[in-house]
């Protein structure tokens, strides 16, 4: 991410398909077995879009539907995504919830490794950090929205996942990026003009307990010297990542492994990606606490392990990416140490693209 520096050889279109495709394969026989173990309760928190999905092909309202007091529902803490999400995800409920969980996994994981793929094998270790894993074992949608942040034409799925979608757009800067996150919203709206008042309802109900702004935890007040590498899209990803509620479960910080370059630092960062849940279990001890609990001791260490080492990387680097002219010129008014420089990707090899 950041800078399109030639780190290594980069692969052709073909083999980018035919390594997407096996790690699709290998974690959807890894997932599917495991769904086959232990029955629905494994698909995670799919199970929810799953069932989002069914009640939209009744004509029924997810948010309606699925709410914090349903004991009906595994999981559930009510439907806080917006509703494209589900209009996305109901061509999975065409199959049982056992068969399209891990369909839909080995589907994202291909994406994500189709588009981390894009400039070297570099970023493969990727795939084995924490994030991942736990993405993929719990039916997260955050592969596919991490994916459109690198291949802006796939920016449709960033709604999927809104927070990090803004993130991605911050980074990208890009219009293509931001007409094709606005598409699915705006038509969703006009089709059903009900759901954003439904969904900040749900919302309300349960974001003080699952969710945590970086930005207010214990270490996350030095994100915003992030602000003095303005130019890079990496900073300007962490920097929004950090003022986004988001669940302190190691997969929503999966943006931030794209922070990395080159093999060593995005190897020693995937490693790095299990100390919060190591720490945690040393000193909290292994026994699951139910998820308010979980997700208060795990948010600083996951600050500490994800957050201030990007920012780290970040302030490693100089401020000289190049960005749209209208924010050259609203950034012309700032101090002239602030202001960095415009380098051009086509002299230098560094861009302003992830």
């Amino acid at each position: 991410m950041g800078s399109r520096l030639p780190l290594h050889r980069v692969p052709t279109r073909l083999a980018r398909i035919a390594i997407a495709l096996l790690a699709g394969s290998i974690f959807w026989a890894i997932i599917a077995h495991s769904v086959r173990v232990t029955g629905v309760g494994g698909a995670g928190d799919f199970t929810l879009h799953w069932w989002a999905g069914n009640a939209l092909r009744s004509g029924l309202s997810p948010y309606a539907v699925i709410n914090a007091t349903s004991k009906a529902w595994p999981y559930c803490s009510g439907y806080m995504y917006w509703l494209p999400t589900a209009v996305m995800l109901t061509p999975f409920t065409l199959l049982p919830l056992t068969a399209a969980m891990p369909l839909f996994m080995g589907v994202s994981v291909a994406v994500f490794t189709f588009a981390i793929t894009d400039d070297g094998y570099w970023r493969l270790p990727i795939l084995l950090s924490a994030p991942v894993i736990y993405a993929v074992s719990g039916g997260e949608v955050v592969l596919l929205v991490v994916a459109a942040m690198l291949i802006p034409t796939l920016a449709w799925l960033a709604p999927m996942k809104y927070t990090m979608g803004c993130a991605g757009l911050a980074a990208t800067l890009s219009r293509r990026y931001a007409i094709l996150f606005a598409l699915p919203v705006i038509a969703s709206v006009i089709v059903w003009p009900w759901w954003p008042l439904a969904w900040f309802n749900e919302l309300h109900d349960v974001a003080g307990h699952y969710y945590h702004i970086p930005l207010l935890v214990k270490g996350g007040f030095l994100v915003p010297l992030a602000l003095s590498r303005w130019r890079r899209p990496e900073a300007r990803l962490l920097l929004v990542m950090a003022c986004a509620p988001q669940t302190m479960f190691n997969y929503d910080q999966l943006p931030l492994l794209l922070i990395a370059r080159g093999r060593i630092q995005v190897a020693a960062f995937a490693l790095l990606s299990y100390v919060p849940r190591w720490l945690n279990d040393i000193i909290y001890g292994p026994s699951a606490a139910d998820r308010e609990a979980l997700f208060n001791h795990l948010a600083p260490f996951i600050v500490a392990c994800y957050y201030l080492p990007s920012l780290a990387i970040v302030l490693s680097r100089p401020n000289d990416c190049t960005v749209p002219p209208w924010l050259d010129r609203v950034m012309m008014r700032s101090p002239h140490w602030l202001r960095g420089e415009a380098v051009d990707p086509r002299r230098t090899g560094v861009g302003s693209t992830l």
